[in-house]
């Protein structure tokens, strides 16, 4: 069973690193970058087998699978809204897919309300994207690079929509639209969120 340690880590994770070095496979100076490395691969993965499932329970593994493709490229290089808590932040990522995978069923197939809404996204992530979290700061060459690679991204994903209108395959590029969409939106609530820890910062000051 998976139980956090006081710290916030998962005791499964302990256990792993602390026989891995009694087996003298790494370091005890390493253990932390180990324990780190571990945790987020064990969250990932338990995010996607999560999301795979509502994909399929939703009769959509395709789109799912696309939805992936699509979204993780591009909120992993530009950010935006992060939720206080791990717990939280799983809750809200699953709820997410459900309303990504619904829009994408309602809006398939709409031409033109899709257009909208990628010239609606790409107008908001070319300009603000990476959107940092206040946990993981972000120095001025991290900016220009995450930057470049979510607009290449976003131009990629963009692509691929147009693909799969040509395919007709409109529940795909109706996928990757919401989706794109759906991150737009994600910036927008983590610029503004920076914008008012700024300000508390400086009234407390």
């Amino acid at each position: 069973m998976i139980i956090k340690s006081e710290d916030g880590r998962m005791k499964i994770v302990d256990r792993l690193v602390v026989k891995l070095i009694n087996d003298g496979a790494i370091e005890e100076e390493d253990r932390e970058i180990y324990e780190y490395g571990f945790h987020h691969g064990i969250i990932t993965l338990i995010n996607i087998i999560c999301t795979i499932v509502i994909g399929i329970a939703m009769k959509m593994f395709w789109e799912v699978i696309i939805f992936m493709a699509a979204y993780i490229p591009l909120r992993t290089n530009a950010g935006g809204f992060h939720a206080k808590t791990q717990l939280r932040c799983f809750f809200y990522s699953n709820f997410l897919v459900v309303i990504i995978l619904a829009f994408s069923r309602i809006l398939a197939g709409s031409s033109i309300l899709l257009v909208i809404l990628s010239i609606a996204a790409a107008a908001i992530i070319i300009p603000l994207a990476p959107v940092e979290d206040q946990n993981k700061p972000l120095d001025e060459k991290e900016v220009l690079v995450y930057g470049r690679k979510a607009r290449r991204v976003l131009l990629a994903d963009l692509i691929l929509a147009g693909g799969f209108k040509l395919l007709s395959f409109e529940r795909g590029c109706s996928t990757v639209i919401v989706s794109v969409f759906c991150l737009s939106v994600f910036l927008v609530m983590g610029y503004i969120k920076n914008i008012m820890l700024k300000r508390k910062r400086n009234e407390a000051e």
